[in-house]
């Protein structure tokens, strides 16, 4: 057996050598898990999280009862390159609102491969769960307003860690509710750099195919009807600016802002800026913000304010416009005025 595991580590990993290679470049990367004893955490994959653009999410437990969420990515969706970078990216990063990477694992047969990446579990879920009411329930969990605004400030500043103190910027490209994950002490940790991209320090695009999710992605990374077909794309920090920006008014309304029941969604957006922006010059947001936040006015109305600003500097369609998230974090932390003409 262990001369069968160790003949599909080298069809994956090459040499010897090249393994060595690979293990220093990311020495930081805490296990090698076996396929097996994934398939045994996570009772043959029976216990399903959820899904994301980049592959399915499985809850586990290690044989020390540690819980664990599996990512699991299929091999014809994703390359070996692809999952090297992947996997270092993560295991380079320490922040305490990223994830952290408990392991990964490599699985081929001949009719069959995967890689697996494994994180902590977070049994307070995903923000999706804390700011959007429940369809089947009146009383499900509802994140107050300043939790709400504590978690809008960590994920910021995930962002600026990710594009600006990182050894490789790093574009996380698929910010959204879902990919928020909930600590014991609803602290917000940035998960899922399944569709991530390396950038060098001295680089401010790289073209690529788009990625993301419908309604978090950045217009730039749309192609316009009647425009010439194009896997490249221009992308930039700027991509997860916007992302953000939607982001944080899926917060602010407690409903996501790609609910446009069924028109233009740059019409819509640029309709809601125009609205939004005039709501702010005469404070007029009650109607507005998360209903269940409006029961005895549990809001903070200055911060308010100030999120939904940042917010819709985050939503520029011109990605020039937008400002980056170290600017971000400044206004929502009160280190930039912020004038509401």
């Amino acid at each position: 057996m262990d001369s069968e595991r160790a003949s599909a580590s080298s069809a994956y990993y090459g040499t010897s050598e090249t393994q060595s290679q690979f293990r220093y470049e990311i020495a930081s990367l805490p296990r090698e898990f076996l396929y097996e004893d994934l398939k045994t955490a996570t009772n043959n994959f029976g216990h399903k999280l959820g899904r994301g653009a980049s592959g399915s999410v499985f809850k586990g437990e290690l044989k020390d009862k540690t819980a664990v969420a599996v990512k699991r990515v299929e091999r014809a969706e994703y390359g070996e390159l692809q999952f090297r970078k992947e996997v270092g990216a993560i295991a380079s990063v320490q922040h305490v609102n990223l994830v952290r990477l408990r392991g990964y694992c490599s699985h081929q047969t001949e009719i069959w491969g995967a890689f697996f990446i494994v994180y902590d579990f977070f049994p307070n879920g995903s923000l999706e769960n804390w700011i959007f009411p429940r369809r089947d329930a009146q009383d499900g969990p509802c994140l107050p307003w300043k939790l709400r605004y504590r978690v809008a400030v960590e994920i910021a500043k995930a962002l600026v860690y990710l594009h600006h103190d990182c050894r490789e910027r790093i574009l996380h490209l698929d910010i959204k509710p879902e990919n928020i994950l909930l600590d014991d002490k609803l602290h917000a940790v940035v998960s899922d750099f399944g569709l991530s991209t390396l950038m060098k320090k001295d680089e401010s695009i790289v073209h690529s195919a788009p990625r993301g999710t419908h309604g978090y992605i950045a217009p730039e990374l749309i192609l316009r009807h009647g425009m010439e077909k194009s896997d490249n794309f221009r992308m930039s920090e700027k991509c997860d600016v916007f992302s953000y920006g939607v982001l944080l008014i899926d917060m602010f309304f407690g409903r996501r802002l790609t609910e446009t029941d069924g028109r233009n969604p740059p019409v819509v957006r640029l309709e809601f800026s125009k609205d939004m922006w005039q709501r702010l010059a005469k404070r007029k947001l009650e109607d507005k913000i998360d209903k269940r936040l409006m029961k005895d006015r549990k809001f903070n109305e200055q911060e308010a304010c100030t999120l939904l600003h940042a917010a819709l500097w985050c939503l520029e369609e011109d990605p020039m416009k937008r400002r980056d998230m170290r600017q971000v974090v400044d206004m929502l932390e009160g280190r930039k005025g912020c004038s509401i003409l």
